[in-house]
Order: C-alpha cells, then sequence, then structure tokens
C-alpha cells in the first residue's frame, strides 16, 4: 500500500526509530548528533552520552587510531565513503565491527560544514566469516600435512565408454580442478602441469601397470563406486609404487566430482620385501639354531652348519675352517661332490686370503668380484669358478675360532644380507663353543671320575703308609678340647698309653702327662703355641714323657689344616737320639779338652822351642857377618839352614793346627809384585846355584805392578811351591811365571802363578793323596829328600783361604807343572807405593829398649841392632822396663811376652794408660809366642807390630822401619 506524504510529517521520529546507527559530526570527527541505534552500537545509554563523550570517529572509537585520521582525510577528499569496514571499540572496550557510509556536507563555497553518516553493525557477519577463513586455512593446512597427495577430479556428464575411449576422451572430459603440493611432488609434476593436463597421470605410469589402471578406472567411474589401485609410477630417481584411493559424489548437471589421495607406498612395500626376507631369513635361523642345537658333536654341528647355510643363503658352496694357532684347517665343505669344490684348499693362513683376513681383523671380509679383488690371493679360488665370496668370522667372545665361507658363481652382492650372515655365523659360532665346552666338561668329568677313583686310591695308600710310618699321626682338634678324627698306632703308642685311653673326653692330656704340673705346663704351652699360629711356636722338641720304669722323649709338631680347626698332629721318639747327643755332648766336651790341652802344648813347644832356636839362628848370623874362612863360612851356612828348616817344620806344624782350628786370618794389603818375586829370588837363588839349577822368574806384561792381597800368605805359598820344586830337581831349570786371567764375577783381578820344574816328577797314582797333610811320595826308610809332608797340605789350604784353587800336572821322570789361580785386588794409591819405596831408604839412628829375659837371646838381638848402628839398652822385666823409660828416652820398645816380675802385656798396659810422655812410644811384641790369634792379642793389648821368634835381621829391619814411621806420625 503506497505511504502518504502524512507518513513523514514527522522525520525526527523517522530518525531515532531507525534501525541503523545515524550520526552527524564536526570536520574534526566530533559527533554532533547521534541516533539511539548509533548509541546502542557503540555502548552508550543515549545518544546525548555518545555526543557528550565527544568521542572522534577516527580516534577515540577505532580499535587502530591510524583508521580514524584516514577515515576523515578520504571523506573530506571524495565526499562520500560506501561501506567502509572498520574495527572499533564500545564504551566497554569489547571490539565492535561496523559499515559506515557517509557523506561531507558543504556550503556554496565549497566549505565543509559536517559529516551526515549512517553505521550497521556487522560484528556478526565478521565473526562467520573468522570462522569460514579458519577452518578454510586448516583444510589447507591439513592437505599440505598429509603425507598423501590430495586432489579432485571432475568428470563431465556423459555415456559410458570402453577403455579405449576413455583414454581417448580423457583430456577433454576429465579436469584436476585441485592438486595439493604433495600430489604434485609424489607425480614428478608441477601443479600446472596437472592442472593443465589430467591425463598426465595415465603418462607418468608404469607401462606394466597401466592396462590394469585403465580397466579398474573404466569399471569405477560406470559403477560409481569406491576407486582402489596400488601400482608403480616412472619418476626421475626410478620407480615409485603408490596407492590411489578416490569417492565419488554426483551433481544435479550430471558430473561427478571425484575426491581422493595419491600415496607413495614405496617404502611400505620396500619394508614388506625386507619383511618378507626378514621372516625367511628368521625361519632360516631357527632351521639351523634347530639343527645345530640337536647334536653336542663337533663334527656333526661344522657339517649341519655347511649344509643349512648353504640352503639359506642360496650359495653355491660353503664352507668351514677352524683355527689351530696360525693356520685355518679345512673342517667341512657342501655340497661335497660340488665341482668347486677346492681339494688343493684344505689349509689357509691367518692373514691370507679373505678367509685369514677375517680371522686377522675379526671383521667380516666381503667381495663382489674375486677376480679383481687384491685381497684374494689363492688362484685355486679364482680358477674353481667362483666369482663372488663371503668370509664370516666365528668367535669365542673375542677369540676368532675359525671361519665360515659363502662362494657364489655368479656375481651377487653379499652386503644386503650381511646382518642375517653374520648372526647365522653367530649361531654356528655359539653352537661350536658350545660343543667344545660339551667336550671338555665330558673330558672333565671322566678326568674327575678318574680323580676321585685316585683320590680314593691314595687316600687309602696314604692311610696304609701313615698306619705303617715309624711316626705317630693324628689329626685332631686342640682348643678348647683335643679331639681326635684320625690316628695310626703308633701315635698312643709313642705317649706311653692306648687309644681308648687317649681318645676320651680330657683323656689326652691325662694320660699323655699323669703328673699334674708338667699337664697344666705343656697343656698352655701347646695351646699358645697353636693359636699363634707361628710354625716355630707349634713344634716342641725333646719333651719327656714320663712313666713308673723309665723316661722317654718324643718331638711333636701342628700343622694346622686351612679352614678348619683340625691339625695334623705328629710325634716321634727321639730318645735314641737324646741319649746319642748327651754322649756326643760328653764326646765333645772331652775333645774340646784334649783340643785345648793339644793347643796349650803346642804353644809352650812352639814357646820352649823358639826361645833357644831364636838364639842359635841370632848367633849363627852374628856369626857370618864377621871374617871367616871358608870351611867356617860353609860350617855356618849349613848350621842357619838347619836352624832355618827347624823353624820351618815348626811353622808348618803350627799353621796346619791354626788352619784346622779355623783360626787363620786373610789381610788384604797393597804389595809389590816385583818384591814378592824379587824375596822369591833372593831366598832360593843361592840354593837353585848350588844345585846347578836354574831359578827363572818371569811377569807377564798384562800382570798390575802393585796388587792387593795377603802378601805374608802369598809369600808363604810360593816359598813351600818353590822350595819343593828345588828340593826335586837335579837339573834344568825351575820356572816361576805370572800371568793375568780373565776376571769372573765381582773379582777385579785374577793371577795364575804357576811354578815348573824339570824334577823327578810324581807317580799318577800317588798325586791325589799329594795335598794330604804327612804324605810322602817316597817310602819312610828309602827316602832320598827331607820333609814332614805339611808344604802341599798348608799351600793347598792356603789357596782355597784366599777364594783361589790349585792344580797340579805332572809326569813321572819328567818334572811336575803347580798351578795357582787367586783372586786379588787393584790398587792406585800413591801412598802404597811410597810406603814400599820407604824400604830400602836408610834409617836414623834409633835408640831402642830391649825386654828380654833370656840372655842368649838378648845378646843376640843387642849385637843385631848394633851392627845397623842403633842404640840398645836390655831390659830384663816389665818392672826394669818402665824404671828406663823415666830416666831415659827411646825412640821404640823390643817387648818379649814372657819375662819375671811383669810380663809383656801388663807392661804394655801400664805404659799406654801412664798418661806421661813415653805412652805413645812403639812397641814391637818379639816373642815366641806365634799361634793363631796371639798376633791380634798383643796388638789389642796395645803394641804397634809383631815379631816372632826366631826372626831374621831382614825383618828386624822392616819391623823398624814400620815403627820409624809410627813415631814420625806421632811427633809430627
Amino acid at each position: 500500500m503506497p505511504l502518504s506524504p502524512s507518513s513523514f510529517e514527522d522525520p525526527h521520529d523517522l530518525l531515532m526509530g531507525a534501525p541503523i546507527g545515524i550520526f552527524t559530526s564536526s570536520p574534526e570527527g566530533r559527533y554532533l548528533s547521534a541516533n539511539p541505534a548509533m548509541a546502542r552500537i557503540f555502548g552508550y545509554a543515549s545518544p546525548q552520552a555518545l555526543v557528550a563523550a565527544s568521542a572522534e570517529v577516527g580516534t577515540g572509537s577505532h580499535a587502530d587510531s591510524a583508521e580514524g585520521g584516514a577515515f576523515l582525510r578520504l571523506l573530506d577528499v571524495q565526499d562520500e565513503i560506501f561501506d567502509r569496514e572498520t574495527r572499533h571499540l564500545r564504551r566497554d572496550g569489547s571490539e565492535v565491527w561496523v559499515s559506515t557510509s557517509a557523506r561531507a556536507v558543504r556550503d556554496s563555497s565549497g566549505k565543509t560544514l559536517h559529516f551526515l553518516g549512517f553505521v550497521t553493525e556487522i560484528t556478526p557477519r565478521k565473526q562467520v566469516e573468522a570462522v569460514l577463513a579458519h577452518e578454510r586455512n586448516l583444510y589447507r593446512d591439513l592437505v599440505a600435512s598429509q603425507p598423501a597427495g590430495v586432489y579432485r577430479l571432475r568428470v563431465l556428464a556423459q555415456k559410458p565408454w570402453g577403455p579405449e575411449e576413455w583414454v581417448e576422451k580423457l583430456e577433454s572430459n576429465y579436469t584436476l580442478e585441485m592438486v595439493s603440493d604433495r600430489f604434485c611432488e609424489i607425480l614428478g609434476a608441477t601443479r600446472e602441469e596437472c592442472q593443465a593436463n589430467a591425463s598426465i597421470v595415465i603418462e607418468r605410469m608404469h607401462s606394466e601397470d597401466r592396462a590394469d589402471f585403465v580397466a579398474r578406472n573404466v569399471l569405477a567411474v560406470e559403477s560409481l563406486s569406491r576407486f582402489t589401485w596400488e601400482g608403480r609410477i616412472e619418476s626421475a630417481d626410478g620407480d615409485r609404487w603408490v596407492h590411489f584411493e578416490s569417492v565419488p559424489r554426483s551433481l544435479d548437471n550430471g558430473d561427478v566430482l571425484w575426491t581422493g589421495i595419491l600415496l607413495d607406498i614405496s617404502g611400505f612395500k620396500q619394508a614388506e620385501r625386507a619383511s618378507d626376507q626378514r621372516a625367511r631369513e628368521l625361519a632360516a635361523l631357527h632351521e639351523l639354531s634347530m639343527v645345530v642345537s640337536s647334536s653336542l658333536s663337533l663334527d656333526q654341528i661344522v657339517a649341519a652348519s655347511v649344509r643349512v647355510v648353504r640352503e639359506t643363503t642360496g650359495s653355491d658352496m660353503v664352507y668351514l675352517f677352524l683355527r689351530q694357532g696360525e693356520r685355518l684347517l679345512l673342517q667341512a665343505v657342501c655340497p661335497q661332490d660340488s665341482e668347486m669344490l677346492l681339494h688343493e684348499v684344505h689349509e689357509h693362513r691367518v692373514g691370507e686370503c679373505l678367509c685369514g683376513l677375517a680371522v686377522l681383523d675379526g671383521e667380516p671380509q666381503y667381495s663382489n668380484d674375486i677376480l679383481s679383488d687384491d685381497r684374494c690371493t689363492r688362484q685355486e679360488c679364482k680358477e674353481a669358478g667362483i666369482l663372488s665370496f663371503a668370509a664370516l668370522p666365528l668367535r669365542d667372545g673375542r677369540d676368532v675360532i675359525g671361519v665360515m665361507g659363502l662362494a657364489s658363481r655368479t656375481p651377487r652382492d653379499f652386503h644386503p644380507q650381511s646382518e642375517f650372515l653374520e648372526t647365522q655365523a653367530h649361531q654356528v659360532s655359539i653352537a661350536l663353543v658350545n660343543a667344545r665346552l660339551y667336550e671338555k666338561a665330558n673330558q672333565e668329568l671322566d678326568n674327575r671320575i678318574q680323580a676321585e677313583k685316585t683320590l680314593r686310591e691314595r687316600e687309602e695308600f696314604i692311610r696304609t703308609v701313615l698306619d705303617n710310618l715309624p711316626v705317630g699321626v693324628a689329626v685332631n682338634t686342640v682348643s678348647p678340647d683335643v679331639r681326635f678324627e684320625y690316628m695310626n698306632e703308633l701315635f698312643p703308642r709313642f705317649y706311653g698309653t692306648t687309644r681308648e685311653s687317649i681318645t676320651a673326653p680330657e683323656g689326652f692330656w691325662e694320660a699323655a702327662y699323669p703328673e699334674p704340673e708338667f699337664r697344666g705346663k705343656i697343656r698352655g704351652m701347646v695351646t699358645a703355641g697353636c693359636a699363634s699360629g707361628s710354625q716355630e711356636r707349634m713344634c716342641w722338641a725333646d719333651v719327656p714323657i714320663m712313666r713308673q720304669d723309665e723316661t722317654r722323649f718324643v718331638t711333636a709338631r701342628n700343622i694346622p689344616l686351612p679352614g678348619t680347626n683340625l691339625m695334623i698332629s705328629t710325634v716321634w721318639d727321639v730318645t735314641e737320639r737324646k741319649q746319642a747327643e748327651q754322649a756326643m755332648a760328653r764326646a765333645k766336651d772331652a775333645a774340646e779338652s784334649a783340643s785345648q790341652a793339644k793347643n796349650e802344648f803346642l804353644a809352650n813347644m812352639s814357646h820352649e822351642l823358639r826361645t833357644p832356636l831364636n838364639g842359635v839362628m841370632a848367633m849363627m848370623q852374628l856369626l857370618e857377618m864377621t871374617p871367616l874362612n871358608g870351611e867356617q863360612t860353609e860350617y855356618v851356612h849349613l848350621a842357619r839352614k838347619s836352624s832355618e828348616r827347624l823353624t820351618r817344620l815348626l811353622s808348618d806344624l803350627l799353621d796346619i793346627s791354626r788352619i784346622e782350628a779355623g783360626k787363620v786370618e786373610i789381610r788384604e794389603e797393597a804389595f809389590a809384585v816385583q818384591e814378592l818375586l824379587q824375596s822369591v829370588s833372593e831366598l832360593f837363588n843361592t840354593s837353585a846355584q848350588s844345585k846347578g839349577v836354574s831359578l827363572e822368574l818371569s811377569t807377564d806384561p798384562s800382570v798390575p805392578p802393585r796388587l792387593k792381597g795377603d802378601a805374608a800368605r802369598l809369600r808363604q805359598v810360593l816359598f813351600n811351591l818353590v822350595g819343593n820344586a828345588l828340593k826335586f830337581t837335579d837339573q834344568g831349570f825351575v820356572r816361576v811365571e805370572l800371568t793375568a786371567l780373565p776376571p769372573r764375577g765381582l773379582e777385579q783381578c785374577r793371577i795364575l802363578f804357576s811354578v815348573m820344574d824339570t824334577g823327578i816328577g810324581i807317580p799318577s797314582e800317588k798325586q791325589h793323596d799329594l795335598f794330604t797333610p804327612f804324605f810322602q811320595v817316597e817310602g819312610a826308610y828309602t827316602r832320598r829328600y827331607q820333609g814332614a809332608g805339611l808344604g802341599l797340605a798348608i799351600v793347598r789350604r792356603l789357596v782355597e783361604l784366599m777364594g783361589g784353587h790349585i792344580t797340579l800336572d805332572s809326569i813321572f821322570g819328567e818334572g811336575t807343572e803347580v798351578h795357582v789361580a787367586l783372586p786379588l785386588g787393584l790398587t792406585e794409591s800413591e801412598a802404597d807405593a811410597l810406603a814400599s819405596a820407604e824400604d830400602f831408604e836408610p834409617l836414623p839412628v834409633m835408640r831402642v829398649l830391649l825386654a828380654e829375659d833370656e840372655p842368649i837371646n838378648a845378646l843376640a838381638a843387642s849385637r843385631m841392632i848394633n851392627r845397623d848402628g842403633h842404640e840398645v839398652i836390655v831390659a830384663e822385666n816389665g818392672r826394669q822396663v818402665l824404671n828406663l823409660l823415666e830416666e831415659r828416652e827411646f825412640d821404640c820398645i823390643l817387648m818379649d811376652i814372657q819375662m819375671p816380675v811383669m810380663d809383656g802385656e801388663e807392661t804394655t798396659r801400664a805404659i799406654r794408660s801412664s798418661g806421661k810422655a813415653y805412652a805413645s812410644i812403639p812397641i814391637i811384641a818379639l816373642t815366641a809366642y806365634s799361634m793363631s790369634g796371639d798376633r791380634e792379642k798383643f796388638l789389642t793389648a796395645g803394641m804397634n807390630d809383631y815379631l816372632s821368634k826366631p826372626f831374621k835381621i831382614e825383618e828386624l829391619r822392616r819391623t823398624f822401619r814400620r815403627c820409624a814411621g809410627i813415631a814420625g806420625r806421632g811427633t809430627g
């Protein structure tokens, strides 16, 4: 019905009742008026409140402050704006979307008077649009994130076609409306190529799968049913397996939309093939496991292993080597009748060819072509027709025990199956190790059975032995009580009791030791000894077992058994030994008394003989110094020679006695080799000349000029050897040679002393006893040569004491050679050389106090001292010595030991302890006491030197020189 003019008579009512917001604003954007709808849109209770708020359209109510200014500037330029959608803030701060249309109202001059606008709230629409945009983005992201490609295909309304027509009309009737990036990626095409040509799918299809794809597609189009297909497409990186799946939706115009996915299932197919392969491999491993576990025979396992491995791996030949040291020995091969059987390759070496390298490195070795592989060094393998090869080490822990070889006559890559092959090798290794362990266990079981049998036999044997031993044996506890596990028959018998008595509680102690006090003592000692664990304290020697009729002695020992509280107790009767020891002790006391008596006798006889002998020899020496005719000289010489022979005999007797008593001391001092030989020459040159025998002395240049050793004992050895040689040599020569030998061990120097003669020689049957004391080559009544038979015995024992050895070589009737090898020290001391040189320097005049109670010896010694130009005063006892020292000054004292009133030792101690000026005077012991230990005793008493009677004037002179040195050091 048309509106009448009266309907718009009140425009104000129309403005106020309008459902959209209406406003006027200043050019600056301040609201001038607004209707209620405008106020409601912006959250105000009335238009007046909105106008009063003076909110600017471009700033105050816009969510984006820049938007308000842009709106005003645009409106000022364009005059009108229609449906500008902007976001604003209500009075409470919430957002509201509005669509604004406004125009500028200007005056006649074009100046903007105000703006008039209309506002419609569009917030619900904007919210719907946001939801739709979110869903659209979500759909796009979902499609993009799918592993499958997504596509939508439109098929135009059509009549049914056959496969050939379908292919022909595909390009014109099919359109790919939508394809995802993943679809294009799988197909290997761009989005433009796919949307421009729907037949690209057929073009990329694998030729072998294309017909099936078309047939299934035609069927699906005709029946409007779900289309599912798997096949291959061709791509630049090879064939891909894909899965097509789509569903149809018919449109009202007759077209059909097919929405579907394209999934790359190459990985699934590969996994499926791998799974099938793995299933076959697991079945093969199971079969191998069942075969090798069905037997523990090493030979059967080896034969079964190569057979099953060949069947499950498809190898032309499999063989197995086991390691023996550095060799690999062929154990089995399958098939045995194969033309590839290597008759000549029954053994490899570790490190040789692929098998040897697998054992050496412990790693599998694969070769696709052994003809060109430098690692394959066995020509026999190449000539046997093998092309590909795998060598798999067999292990026992870290040790490689063998190798399994797989051979193929055609090219083959074993690497893809490496895990499977190595697992098979591991199974074979386990079976081999188990078989070896089984064989070892069987062997150990047999050994154990044999050992148990042997142990039973040994136990029976030991029991039989223990029961028949002459020793009591028991196995028992000791603390707190003695309880027996075993005892033989002799054990209770040695304790003088019975088995029944000794095994009763507390029976051992009471039965073995009836006397209470001794029982308590021995029990405490045994308990403490066993508790200590000390072997020494668990042995009790010579324990008395007291009975009424007799007392016997036993020795008992306890040996703890480890890991138990048991002891092996042994006891044996030592009564006879105890009695023998007592008898030996008595015999020893008697022997020591006899030895002491002998020593005292020898000491006394030596003193008594040497004292007069000293007088005789001294007088002979003095007599030689006087003018004599030839006959007198001969008599004196013979008398002196006889005296010296008697002196040597006396010295030999004393030496052999000292050696047998073990009281000979070997000293080490420097000496000159030439002086040693010179002393030999001086002593024996006259005798040699008188017999017409040449005495020759020579020293090899390699012998050092000065050595360290016991010069006195060495001189004694040479004197004895040279004296013997001269005694038994009437023509020819006696030669002394010194030669250096290579040192042994820690020795500094070894010298060989050789004494050779052309004498009568020694029969071979008597050479063995030659070094025995008192042995004589000649009979007692037919002897042509004098001697007591002690010289060589003393020589041998002195040589042994000096660490050397002596050998003898003699031919009867031709001569004798004696060789002495001695270890000696080296010296570079200039002081030693100077000391030796001083022996030849003249002495100054000395004042000598001679203490000697025997008149003849006093006279002889005085004359000798005077002849050398020295002054001498004689004292007959020690008291006179002390008195003379108070009255006069002396340079040295010659002190006899055995004197009346005060002997030499007492006198020496008195001098040393006097505290007077003469307390340090050099004192020389001049005595007939020359037994072992006498020299040391006198030096300990305070004397400085020692000279035994009888002495030679040369010895006295050397002693004076030494004393002169002592006196010089004392005064200097």
